[in-house]
């Protein structure tokens, strides 16, 4: 088995998705040596029956299969900690990675990095390329501080674009102060750079600068929740992060700026429309949002929805005009 890497797979009621990528992954990777490991979070679609069909058939498959739902905090942390590997690829059940790049991922393991932030491609959910999913001056782009590097990439790390040791996943996950937070497997990862660079003063974090991953844009089983996620959730997840003393000022700056972007006018419409702003949620909030953020978000959960549609029509019209103004 080529110990260097482990591809971390968790998954719940995916199996399409989930199947196109184990169909190009699976004899690969056998080839390459390269573990796969997969955590089922007790699916109720095909995936059980999928995973079962395949089990055993390939030495460096690794399943595990949730006797309950146990959160997507959970399951994520602990596909992680079935790595057996010296790095964690953490690839989301949606995502694909053409079999074509793994000797590129390979290539970028050797030089010892702590963690590597992965270019790659947001699509549709077909697959259609939409954009990079790193600017051109982060590309290639080089970190040997964990806080400015938090400045810079913190908003880079969904599933399927980051590489990283295995030594943040080597701890009781499930005591983790990140768990709720639905962004626990980053959180672990900023605590162990942190620790390491307190330890030895530096660490080595890089920006690859070739598109490997396709980042789906297929429609998301959080975003049923993801007004909590965002309003209470990620807030939550800065306030861990900044118990790192060398994160407080990166992450004070950073929340400000998060707060400022959660509650536009626009988005707080989206939220509204989607049915998930409500008084009981915006209450929960409180302690994240200052006096002014938390009365926005207070009037707009009050705002009947037939008039949130009407403001998001008219936002958008007066984006349409004012973008062809520019372009004139």
């Amino acid at each position: 088995m080529n110990q260097l890497l482990t591809i971390s797979i968790p998954t719940y009621n995916r199996y399409d998705f989930l199947r196109e990528s184990l169909d190009e992954l699976l004899v690969p990777c056998e080839e390459l040596g390269i573990e796969i490991c997969v955590s089922d979070n007790h699916s109720s679609d095909k995936t059980v029956d999928y995973l079962r069909s395949i089990e055993g058939k390939f030495k460096y498959l690794k399943i595990y299969f949730q006797e309950t739902n146990t959160g997507i905090d959970a399951n994520m942390l602990h596909v992680a900690a079935m790595a057996t590997s010296d790095y964690v690829y953490l690839l989301g059940d949606d995502d694909f990675l053409p079999a074509g790049y793994l000797k590129h991922i390979l290539s970028l393991l050797i030089n010892g990095h702590d963690l590597i932030i992965l270019n790659g491609w947001h699509t549709n959910s077909r697959l259609l390329r939409l954009s990079t999913h790193l600017n051109a001056w982060e590309q290639g782009s080089m970190y040997l501080k964990p806080d400015s590097a938090f400045m810079a990439v913190w908003d880079k790390m969904p599933f399927g674009s980051f590489i990283s040791v295995k030594k943040p996943f080597l701890t009781d996950i499930l005591q983790s102060t990140y768990i709720g937070t639905s962004h626990a497997y980053t959180g672990l990862v900023w605590d162990y750079l942190a620790e390491k660079y307190k330890n030895t003063c530096k660490v080595n974090i890089i920006c690859d600068s070739i598109p490997t991953v396709m980042l789906r844009g297929a429609e998301k089983t959080w975003r049923a929740e993801a007004c909590r996620i965002m309003l209470l959730d990620v807030p939550q997840w800065f306030c861990c992060i900044a118990k790192n003393a060398i994160y407080k000022d990166a992450c004070n700056r950073m929340l400000k700026k998060y707060r400022r972007e959660q509650t536009t006018i626009l988005q707080l419409v989206r939220y509204r429309l989607s049915m998930q702003l409500t008084i009981e949620t915006v209450a929960l909030t409180r302690k994240y949002f200052n006096k002014v953020e938390f009365c926005k978000m207070l009037i707009f959960s009050q705002i009947p929805i037939s008039a949130c549609q009407v403001i998001q029509r008219i936002i958008c019209f007066l984006r349409r005009v004012l973008k062809n103004k520019l372009v004139m």
